[in-house]
């Protein structure tokens, strides 16, 4: 079963100040993938970000929080491995 993906603004933001490519290729793992096993996919974070997943993707990161009963993927964050964790 896929989940619906909801970008918070934050995210999109994020998404488009990328690199055209580098934004694609995110699009393109997040809709044939995570969609797809987003808990299986990402690993859960600790810490100050627990109850939310992270999906790599090469030094990219996804911050994501999963819904089940609504089947829901919220991306919050989106960026770098360095910054992505960075407030």
């Amino acid at each position: 079963m896929a989940y619906n993906v909801i970008l918070l603004e934050q995210s999109l933001e994020e998404l488009t100040l990328l690199d055209k490519q580098i934004a694609k290729r995110i699009l393109y793992k997040i809709g044939t993938y995570l969609v797809k096993s987003p808990k299986t996919l990402g690993k859960p974070l600790k810490g100050e970000f627990a109850g939310f997943f992270k999906y790599r993707i090469g030094d990219w990161r996804i911050i994501y929080y999963l819904d089940e009963e609504s089947n829901t993927i919220t991306i919050t964050k989106i960026g770098h491995r360095k910054e992505v964790y960075n407030h």
